[in-house]
């Protein structure tokens, strides 16, 4: 450790914690940034737990495949991680329980397709995240307790999973785009700020429960679809039009509104 930073060599093939409990404790309070090197393939189990005072982690841009559970677990001083295209999936690495109190902002490369369960739970001050376009799963309590406002689902993403954004309160707005089809049981439990969700014409099941304790949102969608079918039959606000326009930044969709000829969105 050099200036309460550690720089972990290209000639290293992997990072594991493979000593007492009591060195994580009187080692890692000291370290501020770590630099991960080109030459590192993974991070073991609990690598960097404990690291209290740890602020800022680069990660390697070419090799790095793997990140396994509870990697960054305490590190209760992180407040912005930005993951590599190289990873694949995204593990619980965190307490699930506490999460990372001072994480605000996480980047999602495009290229990664998984989200392990858990993986961004009670994250209570995690206000951005992206959803790049290759996500194609995420796993149950993956976002619960989190505090973003707003998030947009990709279209390679088919299945909203349960719980996956439980007891999110400070989120507001949702845009799922086409492709997605499933709507899992209390996906959004106890969103209790949810403003709307916009659901395209790919969804054709939500679950009864899906929305359960969010008393006062709407559901955008098209005319004649399962969304404005689900919403009268479970009396939900639906707002609608025959035709749909998209809004993006950059390639992303930011929202989606329906409208009918003439009318102004």
């Amino acid at each position: 450790i050099l200036n309460n930073s550690m720089n972990l060599k290209n000639t290293d093939a992997s990072i594991t914690c493979n000593y007492s409990r009591s060195d994580i404790e009187i080692n890692c309070k000291k370290i501020k940034k770590i630099v991960i090197g080109d030459g590192i393939t993974q991070i073991g189990n609990f690598a960097f737990a404990g690291c209290t005072n740890l602020q800022e982690i680069v990660f390697p841009q070419k090799n790095l495949k793997k990140i396994k559970n509870y990697s960054f677990s305490g590190c209760i001083s992180i407040e912005r991680i930005s993951f590599p295209l190289t990873l694949k999936k995204i593990p619980c690495f965190a307490n699930e329980v506490e999460g990372l109190p001072k994480l605000k902002s996480v980047v999602l490369a495009e290229g990664i397709e998984k989200i392990a369960d858990g993986a961004f739970c009670h994250h209570k001050n995690l206000k951005t995240i992206n959803l790049p376009s290759t996500i194609k799963e995420i796993g149950e309590y993956s976002f619960d307790y989190s505090g973003f406002v707003e998030i947009t689902i990709p279209s390679n993403l088919k299945k909203v999973t349960r719980r996956a954004f439980e007891g999110d309160t400070n989120l507001k707005y949702v845009n799922l785009e086409d492709g997605v089809t499933i709507i899992e049981e209390d996906a959004f439990r106890d969103c209790t700020q949810l403003q709307y969700i916009s659901i395209p014409e790919s969804v054709t099941d939500i679950d009864a429960l899906a929305f359960n304790g969010c008393p006062n949102f709407y559901i955008k969608g098209k005319k004649g679809s399962y969304a404005e079918k689900y919403a009268n039959e479970y009396m939900i606000p639906f707002r609608t039009g025959s035709y749909k326009v998209i809004f993006k930044n950059n390639g992303r969709t930011v929202s989606t509104e329906y409208a009918d000829k003439n009318e102004s969105v």
